[in-house]
């Protein structure tokens, strides 16, 4: 059956729970539990129920605020709800309308008129009545007004349910009438059987007259015969009859106790409260402790006391009133009392010692006896409840589902031996682990456990280590993950020192040749500066429209490309800190292409530019970026031997605001997957060797990170590589930079 077709009974009682459960389980419905009203609407989120049946009065959300969450919810508000309530108040009533409730069941309620609500509720068809216009009316409850907001049909199918529930209970008033008629009728019947029968007793009462003697005889055998003492005294407390089993118990012969006083057997403290209850028979014809057993002393013929258990009864002769009594020597039994008392003790003077507290629990009744378990938990005798709900309510709301589940299992006979671990509120408010063990002593003949009994035990402190041992664990785990980090670490920085002594022995190589490069460029410097001053001036002195003025101004062009050229070799040969600044992106790229101009052309390389206008300016060190743009540039050129195309795409990041993204793309012969997992590696290279120090790439993946970026390589074999830059912009960023113009050197 899907879950369209379940119940939800919501009630915090699990006695009640459990009851409601099989009544409509064994009719075919399938029922799911909740707690409380917040429960049920936790539940109601997964699993939507075809009806709902709840208890009023539940901790945290009652059942009038389970009900009207539920029906302002657009998606529950269809599911039919049907309160348990003594409905002994019109409160009820009018709270339920308040609700939106659709029925009610009184408690306590009939079985079967529970479930054929429950059928017509199941029945009914789903109506529009959370769309009708709520009215707003006044009604006198207590001789006090109450506005009340209801809708229609919802006010009429409450009241009918009210109503229902009325004439229910006048129908069951009416059988029980009809019951009591059919029982006055049979008493009369037996009256009158009564009335025939005493006339057939007088007459059998001569017979019996007869037969007395007789029975008189019988009885002195039985008497004669019994294992107990039998003793007889008259209204004024003389013995007059006495069997064999009282000469044996208290040493007296019949001769010497016939006529004596009773209390020649009772000892001395007993005899003054004898007389007295003595002297209050003969007035009143009876004892007020006739037919009821007593523990007192006896006393034997040669004075020694002894426990005996005595049974009295009175009647009344043509003589007075007269007493017999049962005695029965418990010696042995008090002994064995004693025994058995001792042991209970050392018993629980073991399970003291262990924490062990013993339970009984009365299932029908719910009396629930854990005095001991109550004691650990700080409680005295006077502030703990002989109940179930007692203990329930200590129960930690985590472990409660867990420890009704365990049980459900063990009274439906699942399993042989209860056992749960749970946590419960000790006095002083802290939470005490325990575990309780128990079973189902008795059972009734259809399986229903009626008694349960078993221990519980406080392994707060077994819970306390656990909890400690594990911390220990855990830290002894991390610790030798750190050691073995550690280890590779050290082992990686031993890779790296060897990987940094060659990398310093070819940055010393690559200084030398920056050296070598910034004086040359200083000497080209002042011959460039002689050949632009000496152009500038013929340029002044011949007219505009003399045929050498344009063939000048070529020169002129040249010499001043030439001069940007040195200075941007200059600037990337010197020595330098890092100094941060703002740069233009587009214009870094535009200046480190100049300086390879005549290298990519050489190699037949054509460069195609997709750079984004109005860029936001960056926040980088310019030789560095210019560095990473040069090394880039060239790496692409020597993926195309046989020429190509390089890309230069820049623009902003639309779904990462306030950063930019540089692409430099080639249509080369691109990298396989496994050569482009080392690419980032220091000193590896696919160049031939003495061509490339494999430096380059992670050079600048550095400068790149240092500057808040990244750095991203994507390649396909013969079709080419792409290498993806993201920086942030100069407005994402905080601090004090420095401007810088242009970097230019002349």
């Amino acid at each position: 059956m899907s879950s369209n077709s379940e119940i939800l009974v919501v009630e915090d009682s699990p006695l009640q729970a459990q009851i409601l459960r099989r009544l409509l389980e064994g009719s075919g419905y399938h029922v799911a539990l909740a707690a409380n009203g917040k429960e049920a609407l936790s539940r109601l989120r997964s699993s939507t129920p075809r009806l709902i049946i709840s208890d009023i009065l539940m901790p945290e959300m009652d059942g009038y605020e389970l009900c009207a969450a539920v029906k302002k919810d657009d998606s529950l508000s269809r599911i039919p709800i049907l309160l348990l309530t003594t409905l002994t108040d019109p409160e009820d009533v009018i709270r339920g309308l308040e609700a939106r409730a659709d029925g009610y069941l009184t408690k306590p309620f009939d079985p079967d008129y529970l479930l054929s609500k429950v059928r017509s509720a199941l029945a009914a068809p789903g109506n529009g009545r959370n769309r009708e216009v709520p009215l707003e009316f006044t009604v006198a409850v207590g001789g006090k007004s109450r506005a009340v907001s209801a809708a229609p049909r919802n006010f009429f199918d409450l009241i009918l349910s009210a109503y229902e529930n009325t004439v229910h209970t006048n129908q069951s008033l009416l059988k029980v009438r009809m019951e009591l008629e059919e029982l006055n009728r049979q008493l009369e019947e037996k009256v009158k059987e009564r009335t025939d029968h005493l006339v057939a007793e007088i007459a059998d009462r001569q017979r019996a007259e007869e037969d007395l003697q007789d029975s008189y005889e019988r009885f002195r055998s039985v008497v004669e015969t019994a294992h107990d003492p039998v003793i007889g005294a008259d209204s004024f407390g003389n013995i007059v009859m006495w069997n064999s089993a009282a000469t044996q118990t208290f040493g007296y012969s019949t001769e010497e106790a016939m006529g004596q006083p009773v209390t020649i057997i009772m000892p001395e403290r007993f005899r003054q409260m004898h007389e007295r209850a003595v002297d209050r028979a003969r007035e009143t014809g009876s004892l007020y402790f006739a037919k009821h057993v007593r523990e007192v002393a006896g006393r034997r013929k040669d004075g020694a006391e002894f426990p005996v258990e005595v049974s009295i009864s009175a009647w009344k002769g043509r003589e007075g009133v007269f007493f017999t009594g049962i005695v029965r020597d418990i010696t042995e039994r008090k002994r064995a009392e004693e025994a058995q008392r001792e042991a209970q003790q050392r018993l629980e003077l073991v399970m003291q010692g262990a924490d062990l507290g013993p339970w009984d629990w009365d299932l029908p009744t719910g009396q629930l006896v854990v005095p001991r378990t109550a004691q650990l938990l700080g409680y005295s005798p006077e502030e703990s409840e002989k109940t179930a709900r007692f203990l329930e309510d200590l129960i930690h709301p985590d472990d409660r589902p867990s420890l009704q589940r365990t049980l459900s299992a063990h009274l439906e006979g699942e399993t042989d031996l209860f056992e749960h671990e749970h946590r419960l509120r000790a006095k002083s408010g802290e939470w005490r682990w325990f575990l309780m063990r128990g079973k189902v002593l008795v059972r009734s003949d259809d399986g229903k456990p009626l008694r349960m009994a078993g221990t519980c035990l406080d392994i707060t402190p077994r819970k306390k280590a656990e909890e400690s041992l594990r911390t220990m664990s855990e830290s002894l785990l991390e610790r030798n993950e750190q050691l073995t980090a550690l280890t590779a670490e050290l082992r990686q920085k031993s890779e790296e020192m060897q990987q940094m002594t060659q990398q310093l022995w070819q940055t010393a190589k690559l200084a030398t040749i920056g050296e070598l490069a910034a004086s040359i460029a200083h000497e080209l410097n002042n011959p460039l500066a002689t050949v632009s001053l000496r152009t500038e001036g013929l340029l002044a002195k011949i007219p505009s429209d003399d045929p050498s003025h344009r063939s000048l101004e070529v020169l002129a062009q040249e010499t001043e490309r030439m001069a940007n050229l040195v200075a941007n070799l200059l600037q990337f040969s010197r020595r330098y800190r890092q100094q941060v600044s703002t740069v233009n992106v587009n214009e870094e790229i535009g200046k480190t292409l100049e300086l390879i101009h005549g290298h990519l052309r050489n190699h037949r390389i054509a460069v195609e530019h997709e750079l984004a206008p109005g860029l936001p300016m960056i926040h980088v060190d310019r030789q560095q970026l210019r560095q990473v743009f040069l090394n880039l540039f060239t790496n692409a050129s020597d993926a195309m031997p046989n020429g190509g195309t390089l890309t230069i795409r820049t623009d902003l990041i639309e779904t990462q605001p306030g950063f930019v993204r540089i692409e430099v793309s080639d249509t080369g012969v691109g990298i396989d997957d496994e050569t482009l997992g080392k690419v980032m590696e220091p000193f590896f290279t696919t160049k031939p060797e003495g061509k490339g120090t494999g430096l380059g790439l992670p050079i600048c993946r550095r400068i790149v990170q240092e500057h808040g970026g990244t750095l991203d390589i994507a390649s396909e074999v013969a079709k080419g590589t792409t290498v993806a830059i993201v920086l942030p912009t100069a407005g994402a960023l905080s601090g004090n930079f420095i401007v810088d113009t242009g970097g230019d050197l002349t």
